[in-house]
């Protein structure tokens, strides 16, 4: 496995309309495009399910993932200080960017997006708490 995107939604919390995007992409096949097709598929499955708000998590050093968040709309919302060890002990920060799919539709549009033509079918496949796109390699 070369990556994997899903995206997590709890529709009996206080917050049903969001989501959260989550994703691991293998250091061998980072910025060869990977983390954009798992971003764009798992944006479309929380379009599909009707989520009107997106977040994403990663420590503050993830310039090319926060870069790669930002172009498809995604704006810094919070920075959590030293919310994350490593393997080795030390803390990181933490940026949360988030987007509402009112605010990234049209951006998406101009980028002939397929994912917005696909959302309609994505709600009847996916319509579980938990959806998962995994690309092999």
């Amino acid at each position: 496995m070369v990556g994997c995107g899903t995206l997590v939604r709890d529709p009996h919390s206080w917050s049903p309309h969001v989501g959260e995007i989550r994703m691991v992409v293998s250091p061998d096949v980072r910025g060869k495009g990977v983390g954009k097709a798992l971003s764009q598929e798992t944006f479309a499955l929380a379009l599909g399910a009707g989520l009107e708000k997106l977040s994403v998590q990663m420590t503050v050093d993830q310039q090319s993932a926060i870069a790669l968040f930002e172009s498809l709309g995604f704006k810094a919302e919070a920075l959590l200080r030293d919310h994350v060890r490593d393997v080795h002990g030390k803390t990181h920060d933490i940026v949360v960017l988030g987007t509402t799919s009112r605010r990234s539709r049209p951006r998406w549009r101009r980028m002939g997006c397929r994912a917005l033509s696909s959302t309609r079918n994505a709600r009847s496949t996916f319509g579980s708490n938990r959806a998962d796109h995994r690309t092999g390699g």
